[in-house]
């Protein structure tokens, strides 16, 4: 059987050429008109209604985005990603907390990451309630993807309000830690001691608290970055605190900035970098809005007035760096200034058009009656807004969505363009009335795209979280040579979880001239004529990308996997069997120059799978099978025997039992290298 797919020009770096590309054409976010996700089992009606935390990250190692949600601040639903824009799966629902007699019902952040590494993503939640009972319920993944133990062996009953919470190796171990933020005194930091055990840090790991008289109060979002440029993840904490009227002392109200020395020394310095913002800030986003190749700085901020409990208070501000990690404001220069007319809720910088440049979106809280507003970078350092009323936003009968509290980003059709789950929440960080959450799907354009999955070595992290990723190609000033930066984080902006797979949009590029990755260990590795429209893996130090061909060839399941083909007969006889149904029928994007020859053979009497590729001299490509005992966990296979090796064609084959169903999936994958 020969299955056809879009192989060849995976391997050779070749695209398909079509249309001209209108870069800067403008986003379409979409309601399915079919509904994609399940609301079984909840319980408060109306469903589905979030607040603030949201999750949109990758879950059971599949590569495609997931959705983790909470309905009414405490019921759970994980949800996730199947074939593009089928249903999704939903898993599980359950209360957050492990403790029926616990009475906190303020949800107010997540965040996610392997942090136990076994392949699995796990997820932090933290909760408060107004009655000063508040901590973190740490959910564990199982091996197989199907399941999440919630695990609490270091919470803080009786207080700890964390605004916001993230994963980050904060003492370069390689190990994955938690900075929980705390509105009501000093943040926290819980150590992991390498297989996801955590255990609250001492004062003299990464110190954070101001001598008394301070309270160290007000503490909202923290975000890791490289703002400087020097190799290693540096910390900008986002201020707030109702009640304090003076802007320009409290230090319960100026953000800070921490400035890592790479040794996990930690000096506070906002001042010196320029972003020492007073005016009660929620969260900040790093991004490179010119593609100069340093992180500018968006700062949200509540503006309001002196009579105001929370006030006096400034707009929103947009800084830029000078390169040397220094930062002036440039909001009016940039045309962002309407980001001062919101009492906002989150903000965030991605690139959801493709053009090659990051956009600004931001939420309103139901305060302002302002809605939304999307901030599309002209890719000369300013913006174009957009609010409901342009209708960016749609639901799925084509009527604007007039607003958007809190929302996650990711890839949640596996197409190659950012899509957002979007909550309808009210006030700070309450649900709404009847207003429920709303899964916008991006409906595209022709601009290219280049999606990455990190995977560490044992000494990094796994998800390569605190990694910098730069994409060079023509996106610099008139189409000139040009670097797209992007950073992998546990959690950013007002505590929600954001994709963990890098999307750099190409415009009209067809690949990426030199992808660099740097590691958070001193780790660099850089690959050049990356092809563009694919969705890629890089492990740490091999110099190389793995592409993932699952979506173009088809996955191999035994009898009657979820992607067999039940009527299956490429022997002609008739009949089906399980050989013939290990055959999966989920090619997509054909290409008919190319023919991936799929077939199970029999030796000696041991079945085998039979895998060909044509292979193109004019680049060093090395294929190669992925193989699994189930849906969620893929391996190299030792077992596999390489029959030919040539600069035209490229076979193997592995044995396989159909008797028992031991097979799981196959997969072929690629490595480009330099």
């Amino acid at each position: 059987m020969a299955t056809t797919s879009h192989l060849a020009g995976l391997l050779a770096g070749l695209v398909f050429l079509g249309p001209a590309v209108l870069c800067a054409q403008v986003p379409e976010l979409r309601q399915p008109a079919t509904p994609l996700l399940s609301n079984a089992g909840m319980t408060v009606t109306p469903v589905f209604r979030s607040n603030s935390p949201i999750a949109v990250v990758d879950l059971n190692g599949d590569r495609r985005d997931d959705i983790v949600r909470l309905n009414y601040y405490s019921e759970l639903s994980v949800e996730l990603q199947t074939a593009p824009d089928d249903p999704f799966t939903h898993l599980r629902w359950t209360n957050i907390f492990s403790n029926p007699n616990e009475s906190w019902k303020y949800s107010v952040s997540i965040c996610a990451a392997d942090v136990d590494r076994n392949g699995v993503n796990d997820f932090l939640i933290a909760a408060y309630d107004f009655s000063n009972n508040g901590g973190l319920e740490l959910f564990l993944g199982d091996a197989d993807g199907t399941s999440w133990t919630a695990d609490r062996p270091y919470v803080e009953d009786g207080g700890l309000f964390a605004q916001g919470c993230i994963f980050a190796d904060l003492d370069n171990d390689g190990h994955l830690d938690i900075f929980a933020c705390h509105d009501i005194a000093d943040p926290l930091k819980y150590m992991n001691d390498g297989s996801g055990g955590f255990s609250l840090a001492g004062p003299g790991v990464f110190p954070t608290a101001f001598p008394s008289p301070s309270d160290n109060e007000g503490n909202y979002a923290v975000i890791g970055t490289d703002y400087d440029n020097d190799g290693d993840v540096d910390y900008y904490l986002s201020k707030c605190r109702q009640g304090d009227g003076n802007p320009t002392t409290s230090k319960r109200r100026i953000n800070r900035l921490f400035v890592n020395d790479g040794n996990g020394n930690y000096t506070d310095l906002p001042g010196a970098a320029g972003l020492a913002d007073p005016d009660q800030t929620w969260c900040a986003d790093f991004a490179d809005i010119d593609n100069d190749g340093d992180l500018d700085c968006f700062v949200l901020n509540h503006p309001l007035s002196a009579g105001n409990l929370s006030g006096p208070s400034g707009p929103s501000s947009l800084y830029i760096n000078d390169g040397n990690g220094n930062f002036s404001d440039s909001t009016a220069a940039a045309g962002l200034t309407a980001t001062g007319n919101y009492l906002a809720n989150q903000a965030l910088f991605r690139d959801f058009n493709n053009d090659g440049f990051v956009d600004l979106l931001v939420t309103d809280m139901d305060l302002n009656n302002v809605g939304y507003g999307y901030y599309q970078n002209d890719g000369d350092g300013t913006f174009t807004a957009y609010g409901p009323a342009q209708g960016i936003f749609k639901l799925s009968g084509g009527a604007p969505l007039n607003r958007i509290h809190s929302f996650a980003v990711g890839d949640l059709n596996h197409d190659g363009h950012l899509d957002v789950y979007a909550g309808r929440g009210r006030s700070i960080n309450t649900v709404s009335f009847n207003e429920v959450d709303i899964l916008c799907l991006n409906q595209g354009n022709s601009n290219g795209f280049l999606t990455i999955t990190l995977a560490g070595g044992p000494t990094c992290n796994p998800n390569g979280i605190g990694a910098r990723i730069e994409a060079h190609g023509p996106w610099g000033s008139g189409g000139g040579p040009g670097v797209q930066v992007r950073e992998v984080r546990g959690g950013e902006s007002y505590g929600i979880m954001n994709s963990l797979n890098t999307h750099f949009g190409l415009g009209a590029a067809t690949g990426v001239d030199q992808l660099m990755v740097r590691w958070p260990n001193g780790t660099i590795d850089t690959i050049d004529d990356v092809p563009g429209d694919r969705f890629v893996t890089v492990f740490e130090g091999t110099n190389a990308v793995a592409m993932d061909f699952a979506d173009w060839i088809g996955d191999f399941f035994p009898g009657g996997g979820p992607d067999a083909d039940p009527d299956a007969d490429p022997d002609g006889d008739g009949t089906g069997n399980a050989a013939e149904q290990l055959l999966g029928t989920h090619p997509a994007v054909p290409d008919s120059a190319t023919f991936i020859e799929a077939s199970i053979v029999h030796d000696a009497g041991q079945d085998y799978l039979r895998l060909a590729v044509d292979r193109v001299p004019t680049q060093d490509v090395v294929p190669g099978i992925e193989f699994s005992g189930n849906a969620s966990t893929w391996q190299a296979e030792p077992a596999m025997e390489v029959l030919e090796d040539t600069p035209l064609r490229y076979v193997v084959r592995l044995p396989v039992d159909l008797a028992t169903e031991t097979v799981g999936m196959a997969r072929l994958t690629a490595s480009v290298l330099p």
